[in-house]
Formats: C-alpha cells, structure tokens, sequence
C-alpha cells in the first residue's frame, strides 16, 4: 500500500534539504543534456531515480528516523522523483 504521507514528506525533504536538494539538481542537468542530444530514455531515467530515491531515505533517515519503506511507495517516490527533476531544468533552476 502507497504511504503518500511519507512521500509527501521526503518530496518536501528533497525541496529544504540542501545536499538533497543540490543532488537532486545534479541528476535534474544530467537529464537535460541526455534530453538536449536526444538520448534520454524515460524507462533508464526511472530506473535512475533507484539511486536518488534511496538516498533520500537515507539522509531523511539519518536525521528523522524512518521505518522501513515499502516497494509500493518507493516506486511512486521515483515517479515523483523524475517529475520533478523533468521539471527543474524547465523552470530554470539548472
């Protein structure tokens, strides 16, 4: 079962955490140019977002504590991930 609640919660993490934040951004310009050339693969770009889902857990972990997250969540916190990583070089901030 999807716990919106809890990614709600690491979305806002990613968008007020600044190392969460600036890796987020990082991933944001890598899509970009792959996007620019005409390689990007949405199927590769989702299947990325393992490794900045992960450690946002991670870091929201080590500074609030959180339980274990199950694969459900995990996967929309990914499609979350990539929307917003799409979206960040399309409003400018990369």
């Amino acid at each position: 079962m999807v716990d919106n609640i809890t990614i709600d919660e690491l979305m806002l993490w990613v968008d007020n955490h600044e190392p969460a934040y600036l890796q987020m951004l990082a991933w944001a310009k890598n899509y970009n140019r792959k996007t620019k050339k005409g390689i990007f693969d949405a199927v590769l770009g989702l299947k990325g977002m393992e490794i900045l889902a992960n450690q946002t857990i991670k870091s929201y972990r080590d500074e609030h504590g959180l339980g274990k997250v199950d694969r459900e969540t995990k996967d929309v916190l990914k499609q979350h991930l990539l929307e917003r990583v799409l979206a960040a070089c399309d409003d400018g901030e990369c």
